[in-house]
């Protein structure tokens, strides 16, 4: 019997084929400036896959269900790629948004693309906290900052004023 090949279109596909053949090598090179000089963050096959179920869990504890949209509201950080991994993996649709996105645009993006989550930098979070009564169907946020990786636990909407 023939085992049926996955579409390695489908990015956990591809991150989860990659893992077998070459899990340690380094695929991903993340590059800031910060007080403390040049810092690289770095990524694996392994890290990627690990972190991505790590997030595909947390998305299914929010009851997400296939085809449910969050939005991915952060700079160019390797949160942003292990959202998309953990996405992928739990058969969500995230939604990229730009940060430095704000008012009647946000509101916009979010209620137009159904999201019922946000994964948000800390530095983008006053442009949400402004338009969170305009996007009832938000249920969670999850706020990353510069030192942190994806919180262990949501942050509420509810939570938040609005």
């Amino acid at each position: 019997m023939c085992s049926e090949a996955k579409d390695i279109a489908i990015l956990s596909n591809l991150i989860e084929l990659k893992l077998s053949e070459n899990p340690d090598i380094e695929v991903l090179t993340f590059v800031s400036i910060t007080n403390e000089g040049y810092q690289e963050e770095k990524r694996t096959y392994k890290d990627l896959w690990e972190n991505g179920q790590r997030i595909a869990r947390a998305l299914d504890d929010e009851k997400m269900n296939r085809g449910d949209a969050f939005a991915i509201v952060t700079l160019n950080h390797p949160e942003f790629v292990d959202a998309m991994v953990g996405s992928s993996i739990a058969g969500t649709v995230f939604v990229p948004i730009d940060p430095r996105t704000k008012g009647k645009k946000l509101t916009f993006m979010l209620t137009h693309s159904d999201c019922r989550g946000a994964i948000i930098g800390d530095y983008a979070l006053e442009y949400l906290e402004e338009v969170l009564c305009d996007c009832p169907l938000l249920e969670w946020i999850w706020v990353v900052g510069s030192e942190s990786q994806l919180p262990d636990f949501p942050l509420r909407t509810e939570s938040i004023s609005r």
